[in-house]
């Protein structure tokens, strides 16, 4: 028996799609968000499905060797396309018997000592066991932990959710993060609802940031796609970034509203991808200020660009570029964070990593700022020139890892910015298999600017170890403790494997003088390698991660430590680990 689609609680397979039309309602000036790819209006899950498939297969068509850029959010779309006709007779198998998923109470993987071999983690022993690319926000009582997750797709699949969206994230909630060994419960699946008006999907594909303004208001943005009705009367799918909001501190989050949204698959044709987000607290939800990032993919030109929302998200910005790159390199990784100086708007600033030529050409890490909430951007300032790790474009272990610039923060005390990031500058040997006919051994470093991002210190290398060991410390996350301005920098480190560099282990680092040293390094994981060799039917099996963003308390009421998250496969899964840092 086929299940219908309810589209926010009218259901397309009984009544019709005239049915769902005649209670939508499209803004006539809604100007920018009427080309995309034309569709049809799907009546169940598995033909939903199939059309993001389809969606798939031409974004990989019209980007070509461009596709390697995209995220894991992204990539999903490609990877449904490649293997639609091995999937969809086994789909239509699991819409035919359906599902019992647990309630969001038997959750609880981040529990430290819980079962993650217990049975009810898998939904099945092909697919939807892997989760990855983490983000943590907090604000004083509460916290949250926010990651990609193929099992949380599995379950929008089988037993489809109010109005019918995907979604590939999951989230934990901790109401004790301030405590030496807090807790943090798996809520499940975030699956917006309801959709604004005129959007009929709203798929969140993942690559998930959080952040915080309150104990009570969390934000979590991912890419997206759409189905959007036309003010013809028909259907596009078109890319997207959306921002969730939680308005009870991460026990629930609501509607999904798409920041940015570009036409895809005609011309022009626009994917969007990467992106990143801090907010400006306001006194409530309506005067929260939410700043968005993102990389716009075109199979001729890639800009960073910079889009805000004054109301908690209710409304945005048109876009504004940041950077850009000419037709034979690209642009990048961008990341914003904001700063509370000086009084009384602040200073936003926007890093990302600007590419000669991809991926063997040079590069470099560049950041402009706004003093006047985002309405306009200095010129850009580079922070640093970057040598490529690994080959250029993967890493030892055969995963993708390109994207340097992986940590900026700001010291809301005094105003210093950070940048911390990934360099092949170490070791190099010739590989004639690799990319670019080397391979380039990577190091963790840091610069610091003390004049608004004007001019920076010279490079200090974060990981203990020799720079000149034949061995890998990449993807840095970083974050700052507003009341006592250290910084804790967390990476993933080979220096366990350092005969083979192979497996991985989780590490940190922590300074408290602004970045001249740092102590307190040592391993928080097991070791593990990057590839689990157990392949997700719905995952792409050479990724690892793009980024893990760990915090501190945004709220400044506690002095109590950072929460630190990261992808973990020492179980010969793909899991979400944690630990409290004091």
């Amino acid at each position: 028996m086929k299940k219908n689609i309810v589209v926010c609680g009218l259901i397309t397979g009984l009544l019709g799609t005239a049915s769902v039309l005649a209670d939508m309602h499209v803004d006539s000036a809604d100007t920018h968000t009427q080309q995309g790819i034309g569709v049809s209006l799907p009546g169940t899950q598995l033909e939903h499905l199939e059309q993001l498939a389809n969606y798939g297969n031409i974004m990989k068509e019209q980007l070509g060797e461009k596709v390697k850029l995209l995220s894991a959010g992204n990539q999903r779309l490609i990877g449904l396309g490649e293997k639609w006709d091995k999937l969809k007779p086994v789909l239509e198998k699991v819409m035919e018997k359906g599902s019992s998923p647990r309630k969001a109470s038997q959750y609880n993987i981040f529990t430290p000592g819980s079962d993650f071999n217990s049975s009810d983690d898998f939904l099945s022993r092909f697919a939807g066991m892997t989760q990855s690319q983490t983000s943590s926000a907090w604000c004083g009582t509460n916290a949250i932990i926010a990651f990609n997750d193929s099992g949380s797709f599995v379950r929008t699949f089988i037993d489809p959710a109010a109005c019918g969206n995907f979604s590939f994230i999951g989230w934990s909630r901790s109401t004790n993060p301030a405590t030496a060994a807090p807790t943090f419960i798996d809520k499940g699946v975030m699956t917006p609802y309801p959709n604004p008006q005129g959007i009929v999907f709203q798929d969140l594909m993942g690559d998930v940031k959080t952040a915080c303004a309150s104990p009570e208001r969390f934000y979590c943005s991912s890419t997206s796609t759409l189905y959007k009705r036309t003010i013809s009367g028909g259907f596009v799918i078109q890319s997207a970034i959306s921002v969730v909001r939680s308005l009870d501190g991460g026990e629930t989050f609501g509607s999904a509203v798409p920041a940015v949204q570009k036409p895809t698959g005609g011309y022009p044709s626009y994917v969007l991808d990467k992106p990143w987000m801090a907010v400006k607290p306001g006194n409530s939800a309506a005067t929260d200020t939410i700043y968005v990032t993102y990389t716009s993919i075109n199979p001729s030109l890639d800009t960073i660009e910079f889009v805000k929302s004054v109301n908690g998200g209710a409304a945005w910005s048109a876009p504004i570029v940041i950077g850009t790159a000419g037709y034979y390199g690209t642009v990048q990784g961008s990341q914003v964070a904001f700063s509370p100086l000086p009084a009384p708007n602040g200073t936003i600033y926007v890093t990302w990593e600007e590419y000669d030529t991809f991926p063997c050409g040079n590069r470099r890490i560049k950041i402009r700022k706004s003093t006047d909430n985002g309405d306009t951007f200095s010129a850009p300032v580079q922070v640093t020139d970057i040598v490529g790790c690994g080959d250029g474009f993967r890493m030892q272990g055969n995963f993708s890892n390109f994207m340097d610039n992986s940590g900026l923060a700001v010291n809301p005390k005094n105003g210093n910015v950070y940048v911390a990031y990934q360099d092949g500058r170490g070791p190099s040997l010739p590989d004639s298999f690799g990319e670019c006919g080397y391979y380039n051994f990577s190091n963790i470093y840091f610069r610091r600017s003390t004049d608004g991002g004007s001019t920076w210190t010279d490079p200090i290398k974060v990981n203990s170890d020799s720079a000149n060991a034949k061995i890998d410390q990449f993807m840095p996350g970083i974050a700052v403790e507003k009341n006592t301005g250290r910084i804790l920098v967390t990476f993933y480190d080979r220096r366990h494997d350092i005969k083979r560099n192979f497996t991985i282990r989780f590490w940190r680092a922590i300074s408290s003088d602004s970045g001249n040293t740092w102590t307190s390094q040592s391993s928080m994981s097991g070791s593990f390698p990057a590839i689990t060799g157990w392949e997700d039917d719905l995952f792409d099996d050479h990724y690892m991660s793009n980024y893990e963003a760990p915090s501190s308390d945004s709220a400044g009421t506690s002095t109590s430590g950072f929460i630190t998250n990261w992808s973990d496969n020492t179980l010969g899964d793909a899991n979400i680990q944690f630990q409290k840092i004091p």
